[in-house]
Parts: C-alpha cells; sequence; structure tokens
C-alpha cells in the first residue's frame, strides 16, 4: 500500500501554521477524519497496521475514545481478535464495559498522536 499517496488522495495532510487543541503549534496539521469518514481508507491503514502486529499474537485491540474506537475495531477485525476501547469516566481513562483483557496480549492503537497523553492513559488502563 502506497501510504502517502492515500494521505495526499484524501487530503489529509496539511501544511501551514495550526494551533492544536493540545495548544502546540505545528507545521503540519492531520485531518484524521478524512480517513475516518472513508471506510475503504480506513481499511487500507489498519491493514497496514494489523500487518505489523500479525505475528505478536495479539489477543485484543484496544483504542481510546473517540477516533482510536474506530481504528481499533477495524485493526482487531483485520487480525481476527477481539476490539475494545478505553473512555473517560471521573476524570481517569478505564477499560470497561466487561472487557476481559486480563492477562490477555494488547495491542493498543490511536487515530493520531500530539502529546501521547490519551495512548499513556490507554496504557495505564490496560495494565
Amino acid at each position: 500500500m502506497d501510504t502517502e499517496k492515500l494521505l495526499k488522495d484524501l487530503h489529509v495532510l496539511h501544511e501551514g501554521h495550526f494551533l492544536l487543541n493540545s495548544g502546540l503549534h505545528s507545521k503540519y496539521y492531520f485531518q484524521k477524519f478524512r480517513i475516518l469518514e472513508n471506510p475503504e481508507a480506513t481499511t487500507q491503514l489498519c491493514t497496514h497496521i494489523a500487518d505489523k502486529y500479525r505475528a505478536e499474537n495479539v489477543e485484543w485491540v484496544i483504542g481510546p475514545t473517540t477516533g482510536g474506537i474506530i481504528i481499533a475495531y477495524e485493526t482487531a477485525r483485520q487480525l481476527d481478535v477481539y476490539s475494545g476501547f478505553a473512555e473517560e469516566r471521573e476524570g481517569k481513562r478505564i477499560v470497561g464495559r466487561g472487557f476481559d483483557i486480563k492477562g490477555k496480549r494488547v495491542l493498543i492503537v490511536d487515530d493520531v498522536m500530539t502529546t501521547g497523553t490519551s495512548i499513556i492513559e490507554t496504557i495505564d488502563a490496560v495494565k
């Protein structure tokens, strides 16, 4: 798969000056919804992720709410494993809803990463 071509064709990556939600400034902006709104593009990118981790015997794929849920689901579908998510409750990110991940091999994915806070919180929730 030519990821760079896919991102260009979907107008995902923008150059300029951007103030991100985190308060950070960036020369680039990754318009994730151009991918997430397109099932074929989402499938292609998640297949790429799944292929990288196929040999790792992953049992669950977990993503933080909100965009991470879509990436987790499609990656899990590609790996033929379970999918779940970590959501915020009472100021803390948790893996709830009866997802039985204790002692399982979990792959954590997300849609984009700026500061890494959602990923770190998801890792902590999975532990």
